[in-house]
């Protein structure tokens, strides 16, 4: 184990428009790519608790939608689209993070309803919904996706500063088919969420409750359901990783091999970005029930027995 620390709404029966569908969870998102990409060839967004339902290289995958904290291109996406069909989609704190849902072009299908505007529909199945789309035959107006690129490990220099843009240039460099990627409750959602993930279910988060402290336990499981030839790798911030610390424990007993990348800035950063956020990029003091006792994490390997990774210079720290 390695620790280291335009727009009017539209109707189907229109005859061609920007569509854009978005998925949340996996019974609801199952059918939504499947059409999109044979039937309809249109592009779909997930949310964080959905992606890589499928693989984040499909060809009408666009990205993941989170509100603000999503990519220009997406943002761009969703705004942009004459219509939004939104299935499964939970409106919540951390789903949309302050995006002005614009209710007139967004049709939101759960399982056995649909809401359009002020229309409430209820008693229609989700799969009768997608089949009368495909029978309807629509034509959509072309899109044209961002090229997929593989990207390099970044050249590092002693003298660069270690940012999450940095560290999460690295891991994507390391994610592969085989990667299996997870991240806790913490300002490690904004940037996995970026991240390209190949594997089919191959991103963890738990952003239904957002529960702090979650991934490393979940580590646990995720290593002993995970197939021969992946590897798995988590990220936590310090603040959560400590509140659930014993599952180094129960991994080092079982011989398991994630690996846990805790980001050891001293603060429950994602708390205090969510109350207010300017104090990163200003001189006024974080909250101080946000500021975190500071721990020696490369000791905890003597206390379970497991090995950690720790290292000063810049040029050489994704050698761990």
């Amino acid at each position: 184990m390695t620790v280291a620390f335009r727009s009017k709404p539209v109707t189907v029966e229109d005859p061609a428009y920007r569509g854009l569908a978005i998925g949340t969870y996996a019974p609801a998102v199952t059918p939504a790519p499947a059409f999109a990409q044979t039937d309809l060839k249109i592009p779909y967004v997930t949310e964080l608790l959905s992606k890589a339902i499928l693989p984040d290289d499909d060809a009408q995958f666009a990205g993941v939608f989170d509100g603000k904290s999503s990519s220009p291109y997406v943002q761009s996406l969703v705004e942009s689209s004459d219509f939004v069909l939104a299935l499964g989609v939970w409106l919540t704190d951390i789903n949309d993070l302050g995006w002005p849902i614009d209710l007139d072009k967004t049709a939101f299908a759960s399982w056995n309803t649909l809401k359009y505007g002020t229309s409430f529909i209820a008693q229609v199945s989700l799969a009768d919904r997608v089949d009368g789309l495909i029978d309807k035959r629509v034509t959509c107006k072309d899109r044209i996706l961002p090229a997929n690129t593989v990207q390099q490990a970044p050249v590092m220099n002693p003298a660069d500063e270690l940012t999450y843009q940095v560290f999460y240039d690295f891991i994507q460099s390391q994610v592969d088919e085989d990667t299996i990627v997870g991240a806790d409750a913490s300002l490690n959602y904004f940037g996995s969420m970026l991240l390209k993930v190949g594997a089919r279910r191959g991103f963890i988060v738990q952003s239904s409750y957002s529960a702090i402290g979650y991934i490393g336990p979940a580590a646990t499981g995720l290593s002993l359901a995970k197939q021969d030839g992946q590897r798995l790798m988590v990220l936590s911030g310090d603040g959560g990783f400590r509140m659930t610390v014993q599952c180094l424990s129960t991994q080092t007993r079982f011989n398991l091999n994630p690996i846990i990348f805790v980001t050891d800035n001293g603060v429950y950063g994602v708390e205090q970005w969510l109350a207010v956020a300017p104090v990163f990029h200003g001189s006024k003091p974080f909250y101080n029930s946000c500021i975190l006792h500071r721990w020696n994490y490369s000791k905890l390997a003597e206390v379970f027995g497991c090995k950690d990774g720790r290292c000063t210079p810049m040029a050489n720290w994704w050698q761990l």
